[in-house]
């Protein structure tokens, strides 16, 4: 099966809100357009890779603006549910730091790179 986002393209930077919001429309694209079945393994593994570029581009989530996505993928999955559980404590008018942001960009893409470099359904 072919992965249309993976490898990402040299240009990605981990630490770029840019790259990880081109990344999440790819994937959600993906997971939409082609598997369609949410009881593939595909699926779950897209879930997971989605959110995980979701967070990284709209780190805020779920207390700032976000964009809109794909209704069918839904908020399940480790990566997503553990996210939403730590930062609903968070106000809503903290707002992030540069620092911060790249931590947690950071730390998103370690997760990514051990995870997504060989989907476990190939």
């Amino acid at each position: 099966m072919q992965i249309p986002f993976l490898p990402l393209p040299p240009s990605f930077n981990p630490l770029s809100e840019a790259s990880w919001s081109v990344l999440a429309r790819q994937v959600e694209t993906w997971l939409v357009d082609t598997i369609q079945d949410i009881r593939a393994p595909e699926w779950a593994w897209g879930c997971d890779a989605f959110w995980m570029a979701f967070i990284a581009a709209n780190p805020d989530f779920p207390r700032g603006p976000w964009p809109n996505w794909n209704p069918k993928i839904s908020l399940e999955g480790k990566f997503i549910e553990s996210w939403t559980a730590d930062n609903l404590t968070i106000p809503a008018d903290s707002p992030l730091s540069q620092d911060i942001l790249d931590e947690i960009r950071t730390s998103i893409w370690d997760d990514f790179q051990l995870i997504f470099t060989v989907p476990p359904f190939l």
